[in-house]
């Protein structure tokens, strides 16, 4: 599977192997085989703090034009729910919204939006997820004209 890399992802999960980097309209990785119908946007602890709160109307509007743009978008974020909301991340003692606001806020995106996050341990996970996610989204899209996806 070849993977595409957003040009502003700036510490890219992906170093070897099959990958381009490349502008996505929305999120920070796809593939080949699921341009402009899938894409992922990852998230640290600390990135998603800033994007649900201080870059929630930018982000709001990512989910936005991907709808419009008829492309699934899922989230994955470097660590757990819980120590997202314990605000276990760098800096986070240091911020004032609540961990009951934060859980708050990504409960709406997630059945307001219709968001799909999946919390994963640490950045190796997220890795691995991703690639999971990726294959059961192509694995889902049927065969075109008795062609065999690669």
């Amino acid at each position: 599977m070849e993977i595409i890399v957003d040009t502003r992802e700036q510490r890219p999960l992906f170093t070897g192997g099959r990958y381009t980097r490349y502008g996505l309209v929305v999120g920070d990785y796809t593939t080949r085989v699921l341009w402009h119908t899938y894409a992922i946007e990852r998230k640290s602890l600390q990135d998603l703090c800033g994007t649900i709160t201080g870059g929630n109307g930018r982000f709001h509007r990512e989910l936005i034009r991907a709808k419009a743009n008829g492309i699934r978008l899922v989230m994955v974020v470097e660590g757990t729910r819980k120590n997202f909301i314990a605000k276990k991340f760098p800096r986070g003692d240091q911020r004032k919204i609540s961990g009951e606001v934060l859980n708050k806020i990504i409960t709406t995106f997630e059945t307001k939006h219709g968001l799909e996050v999946h919390w994963c341990c640490s950045r190796k996970q997220a890795c691995r997820k991703i690639r999971t996610l990726f294959k059961i989204a192509e694995a889902s899209i049927p065969a075109r004209n008795g062609i065999k996806k690669d």
